[in-house]
């Protein structure tokens, strides 16, 4: 105020003009001056100078037009006038003070600091303007965040204890506080407190204290601040402040009471938005949707923040609300949370079965990353929901996307249905044989699989591909659905479309309806077939109405109508009808084999045992009917007998391989060797001969009996042609002398694992153990292009180079790693990219990759280990501050670890630097009580005259 009323005094001095337009120009200025109409002065100012530029009154006209707009905050036109000034002008040191202060504010409200600065450098450092100028100077620099450099200029005000000493202070401690150097900022407080200054700014001071105290996490005493503020000035802006910091400290140490009522004394406003915003997350994060919504509402209208559109959207769908949070998930489109709201919109669309929607939401995920939180769930609603629209090439490509990332036999069997659908022959025989390799023992999928495959080259003509395909499903499984395709491809060339064709062009008959029905029946078409048989048998001769009634339970039985199946055949049997009288029965212990009730599917063996030529067979169904129960005693037990009756039976060999399976599934091994080496012996070209050794070899293994298995893998491996045994066979004798140390084998049949990636992989390890280091590198580095491999490889060649201390090729494969999508090695390179960096002296990047383990890989062994590193580093980078908090998080974090007397040691070492006695020796204490030797190296500081 001083420095306007000073200003002021000058501008309305009049001076004596010698002409009469000056005189009367200068009164009217003067006149415009004492009415405060500067924007008109400053006009007829510069006015005066363009009518005048000779007159001896240039000069003050010029100060008065430089001290105007300075008024008029117009910095850079006040800055022009004071230089014309000093450039022109023979001034007095007086003057040259005043100007060169004008001109550093100017430069500092400007924000050209350097120019400031220049003209500061023009004061004397002794008199009052230079205190002015630094206090405006750190002011500005302050406000313009630049709190380093505010600290500095303001620090010149400490020395003067001037007129700006109380107003620097206070600048000085908001500096501090935003430069996170809270103690600084308290001491400066301290010392603002004791200042003379009349007006001082509690609330604004109180604030800052209890602020500084929340930082440093002393909860009391910032809670004392905060709350002293909002009780003596509620109607102070620092009270909403303080308010609002109470809310904050209260939902962090969860006193959700006192938060609510520190919320009720918030007014209307900016304080009271962000404190609803924290209520409604603390609720969100505790599951209260109810009380989440409540307050996000409170400040959803007109938002534009997307973490609040997305809390209330999220709310809103949890509790219910679904429809409705779809309008507000619409709106995070190109924010953060995009993801996450295309995941849940897809998902109430899903849930409603509005397909299309959810193909119309998710239509731009191709063309970019989505999170991996969502993304398999995503594309796997968006596969099903083109499915069900009938686009079958996209729903293709979507569960193509989630197999490529999975390899999970789900989204491989629905690939091959949607193939099927689409009628592509090439992409579905690619599938196909995919999962005849990968999912060997698969049960869930198989016979749906099979038969999608063998219906398209069915549907597509391929008759003969169509039957080996059910062929192969037979050979080591039953299903009477898969066995009906197959006969009826069998019937008549599988020519149904033209025996229908030609039914229809018949003269209607009961035989003509009955074989309308076979085809029916042979082209799946069961109601239809259910409808001709029917008919066939209300009306037909005695012959048609037997095999009417015969084929209408062949009917329910491939239409899966089981119960159907059952009571049609009973009434087959009590009509007396005997030509057909044991398929009959095999179809009805089918069926209530199908429908799991296996007590009355045995019964009905039972009976069809007495019938000609099914006695075998009804007692290898039986066999079957326990083991599908999972009663493998049982079924054991009657394959053995089946076998043993007759070894060159029709039945004998699929009942004793069907045995081997038991035993393995009951866990009898040497039975099952016995079995295997009869089997071996007695069919030699049998299709099961493969699976058989396997059994065999996986037996041996079982028992440690390592020899034998290594014979049988042998011999699988020299007389099998199925690529995949093969493969196995290799893989695991590789495996087995290389655990066994005999690594001249192990390479031997490495060399001979059909798959590359795989041999690679076990000769590098073996020639790694056998100390050929060249060799195993090579084969290391032929696998860094194997995605399967990479990591793995990458992995191996970094801890030899570690060892070898040969750092940077080390760090190159670590970081391999480390970018690797998914590995379980990826803790462990981040660790030793962390040492490596810590040993470059690059401890930016080490506390990075430290920090990386401790926070993303929770369940490493290696995270203690990296948590003390990070103290080590920031002590190594000098920052003693952090590294003593690392230090002490360190000992809460593991309160019984190997590196506790370090930590120990480090924490008085560094608090006795500090001449922070009080503290170390809490440390010294603990240390004692846990290594007294260690402890005695610090007698001296703690316990003076105990050491020796």
């Amino acid at each position: 105020m001083k420095k306007k009323l000073t200003i002021m005094a000058f501008l309305i001095v009049l001076n004596t003009v010698s002409f009469a337009g000056e005189k009367e120009d200068m009164k009217y200025i003067d006149e415009l001056y004492k009415s405060k109409n500067y924007k008109v002065a400053v006009l007829e100012l510069e006015g005066f100078l363009k009518n005048y530029p000779k007159s001896k009154y240039v000069k003050t006209i010029q100060e008065r037009l430089a001290k105007t707009y300075f008024l008029e905050k117009d910095y850079d036109k006040s800055k022009k006038y004071f230089n014309i000034l000093l450039a022109n002008y023979s001034l007095k040191k007086s003057e040259k003070d005043e100007f060169y202060y004008y001109q550093t504010v100017n430069s500092s409200y400007l924000g050209n600091f350097d120019d400031a600065i220049a003209y500061q450098k023009n004061l004397d450092v002794n008199g009052d303007y230079y205190n002015k100028a630094s206090y405006e100077i750190g002011k500005e620099y302050y406000n313009s965040g630049e709190y380093n450099k505010a600290q500095l200029e303001l620090s010149k005000l400490l020395s003067s204890k001037g007129e700006y000493y109380d107003k620097g202070i206070l600048y000085l401690a908001l500096s501090s506080y935003n430069n996170g150097q809270y103690v600084k900022s308290i001491v400066y407080l301290d010392e603002y407190y004791k200042g003379t200054e009349k007006d001082k700014n509690y609330p604004l001071m109180n604030y800052i204290y209890g602020s500084c105290y929340y930082k440093m996490n002393n909860i009391i005493k910032a809670e004392k601040y905060f709350k002293e503020v909002a009780e003596k000035y509620p109607e102070d802006t620092y009270a909403q402040r303080s308010l609002l910091s109470l809310v904050s400290i209260y939902r962090d140490i969860k006193n959700e009471s006192e938060m609510m009522k520190a919320v009720s004394r918030l007014k209307d406003g900016q304080e009271a938005k962000i404190a609803y915003k924290l209520v409604a997350e603390y609720n969100l994060n505790k599951g209260d949707y109810l009380k989440s919504a409540e307050y996000y509402e409170k400040i959803i209208s007109g938002s534009d923040d997307p973490s609040v559109i997305y809390g209330y959207a999220y709310s809103l769908y949890k509790k219910g609300e679904k429809t409705k949070s779809l309008d507000y998930f619409k709106e995070l489109k190109n924010t953060e949370y995009e993801d996450d709201a295309i995941y849940y919109s897809a998902f109430i669309n899903y849930e409603k079965n509005n397909y299309k929607g959810v193909l119309d939401l998710t239509k731009d995920l191709n063309n970019r990353d989505v999170k991996l939180l969502y993304s398999d769930n995503l594309y796997l609603m968006m596969a099903s929901s083109a499915y069900e629209t009938g686009k079958y090439k996209l729903s293709r490509e979507y569960y193509m996307k989630v197999y490529e990332n999975s390899y999970r036999k789900d989204e491989l069997y629905k690939i091959i249905v949607v193939d099927s659908k689409i009628g592509d022959l090439k992409d579905l025989e690619i599938r196909f044989e995919e999962y005849r390799k990968t999912f060997v023992r698969d049960q869930q999928y198989k016979k749906d699989v099979y038969l999608a495959v063998g219906g398209s080259y069915y549907a597509s003509g391929n008759i003969s591909k169509a039957q080996s395909v059910y062929e192969e499903y037979l050979k080591s499984n039953r299903d009477d659905e898969i066995l009906g395709n197959l006969i009826a491809i069998l019937l008549n060339e599988k020519q149904y479309e033209k025996m229908s064709k030609y039914l229809n062009m018949q003269n209607a008959s009961s035989e003509n309806t009955y074989l309308k029905g076979i085809a029916s029946l042979g082209m799946m078409k069961y109601q239809d077939a259910e409808g001709y048989f029917k008919k066939a048998g209300d009306s037909g001769t005695q012959e048609i109405k037997e095999k009417s009634q015969y084929n209408l339970v062949k009917t329910y039985f491939s239409w899966e109508k089981y119960a159907e199946a059952v009571e049609t055949g009973e009434g087959y049997l009590g009509k007396g009808y005997v030509k057909n009288q044991g398929d009959v029965l095999d179809k009805m212990a089918l069926s209530y084999f199908r429908m799991g009730e296996y007590d009355k599917s045995r019964e009905t063996y039972d009976k069809l045992k007495s019938i000609e030529g099914y006695s075998d067979y009804a007692l290898f169904q039986t066999g079957e009917s326990f083991y599908s129960e999972g009663d493998y005693k049982g079924a054991s037990k009657i394959y053995r007998e089946i076998y043993s009756k007759n070894p060159k039976g029709k039945y004998a060999e699929d009942s004793l391989y069907w045995e081997i399976n038991s035993l393995y599934n009951l866990g009898e091994f040497d039975l099952l060797q016995k079995s295997s080496s009869e089997f071996l012996k007695n069919y030699k070209k049998s299709s099961y001969r493969g699976n058989v050794m396997l059994f065999n070899a996986d037996a041996n293994m079982a028992s440690e009996n390592f020899e034998g298995a290594i014979a049988t893998y042998k011999e699988l491996y020299e007389t099998t042609e199925d690529a995949t045994l093969k493969e196995n066979s290799a893989a695991k004798l590789t495996e087995i002398y290389y655990e066994s140390n005999s690594l001249e084998n192990a390479l031997i049949w490495a060399e001979k694992i059909p798959a590359k990636n795989k041999g690679s992989y076990w000769k590098a390890i073996t020639y790694e153990k056998k100390g050929d280091v060249d060799l195993a590198h090579a084969e290391y580095k032929k696998l860094l292009e194997d995605d399967k491999y990479r990591d793995r490889a990458a992995f191996n060649l970094a801890n030899y180079y570690f060892k070898k201390e040969n750092y940077a090729e080390a760090k190159q494969y670590y970081e391999t790693v480390d970018k690797s999508n998914e590995s379980q090695y990826k803790d462990t390179s981040a660790f030793q990219l962390g040492v490596i960096y810590e040993k470059e002296k690059d401890y930016n990047n080490s506390l990075r990759m430290f920090t990386k383990v401790n926070l993303l890989y929770k369940d490493s062994p290696l995270r203690e280990s990296a948590v003390i590193k990070i103290a080590v580093v920031y002590e190594s980078m000098g920052e003693e501050k952090e590294a003593k908090k690392s230090y002490n998080d360190f000992l809460g974090q593991y309160k019984e670890s190997k590196f506790k007397d370090f930590a120990l040691e480090k924490l008085i070492s560094m608090n006795l630097k500090e001449e922070n006695k009080k503290e170390a020796v809490s440390y010294y204490e603990e240390l004692k009580k846990r290594s007294p030797e260690k402890s005695k190296k610090y007698i001296e500081y703690f316990e003076e005259g105990k050491k020796q």
